[in-house]
């Protein structure tokens, strides 16, 4: 028969084994790497940065509103100008004010000039890594 310290040291060199022949996971990989700091402003999609601060004030004023996984957008239309927050990927349980962070940062894109538009990777909504944008479409601004 084996004895405890017998049989807790095999256990313990399985789990040691098991945990380098484990890779982490994708979900844990992007969470590290999701630091949402990786802003990048350009006109590729140009929004008109009136529309798009009165956008991110409408958010800022319902910060608990949860929106929907899908459409995966918030746009805001003055006097003809469109401004937009999209994001990649469906999020269960979003909120408008977890938006707020980048999109704030993003309003700093492209200073003096009347229009902006920018994408940030790596922004975690709600537990999901995924790509947030804010331009003058609802469906994205990288392509």
């Amino acid at each position: 028969m084996f004895s405890k310290l017998t049989v807790a040291f095999v256990l313990s060199a399985l789990a040691a084994l098991h945990a380098q022949a484990t890779p982490a996971t994708s979900l844990t990989r992007a969470r590290s790497q999701c630091n949402g700091d990786n802003v990048n402003c350009n006109l590729k999609f140009a929004a008109n940065r009136v529309a798009c601060q009165q956008l991110v004030n409408s958010i800022t004023a319902n910060p608990n509103h949860v929106l929907p996984p899908s459409p995966r957008f918030i746009c805001l239309s003055l006097n003809g100008d469109q401004c937009c927050v999209s994001w990649a990927d469906n999020v269960q349980g979003l909120t408008q004010g977890a938006l707020l962070p980048v999109a704030q940062a993003q309003l700093e894109c492209e200073p003096g000039n009347p229009v902006l538009s920018s994408f940030a990777s790596d922004v975690d909504l709600n537990g999901e890594c995924t790509t947030q944008c804010l331009s003058n479409r609802p469906n994205g601004c990288t392509d």
